[in-house]
């Protein structure tokens, strides 16, 4: 599960409004629907190693923001470093592929490419199993990140080589 935080795209250049009326009688103009907007995803990553400390794979994503109709869907590559000891492990790793965000109901997809760099960090709970969590930015959106928690499921058992 994932927490993202991110502002949608606002059309059109800034206005500066004014007005001859008392401040006390102005009504305050609302913040554009779609700024600084969070929501919660799911996410499903497959990695396999690619060497000693390196792994590659896939990451798929889904979710809605905190907005009624909106949604999210990305698909991404993955690759990272990693560092296991006997206590867990600590990663760095850039995830490239393509995100789709519907901001509204009646909103149209916004669908861009996207690379996020991020760390990850688990503790071992068994032979097979870890605890985790994540977080990451993505890069050209001001403002723009991710922190997840996540449940580790290893093909290979702790300390057999290959994760």
């Amino acid at each position: 599960m994932n927490a993202r935080r991110f502002a949608a795209p606002v059309g059109g250049p800034e206005v500066a409004l004014r007005t001859t009326k008392p401040a006390a009688q102005v009504e305050q103009p609302t913040a554009p629907s779609g700024q600084n907007m969070s929501g919660v995803t799911a996410g499903i990553q497959f990695t396999m190693a690619a060497g000693q400390h390196l792994y590659l794979g896939g990451e798929v994503e889904t979710g809605r923001l905190m907005e009624y109709g909106s949604n999210l869907a990305g698909g991404y590559g993955v690759a990272g470093v990693r560092h296991a000891n006997r206590f867990g492990a600590l990663a760095v790793e850039m995830v490239a592929g393509w995100r789709s965000v519907r901001y509204e109901l009646n909103d149209e997809e916004h669908g861009r490419a996207i690379l996020e760099p991020r760390v990850r960090g688990q503790v071992w709970l068994s032979e097979q199993f870890a605890l985790g969590a994540a977080a990451g930015a993505t890069l050209g959106d001001q403002g723009a990140w991710m922190a997840g928690l996540y449940l580790g499921i290893h093909s290979h058992a702790f300390g057999t080589g290959a994760r």
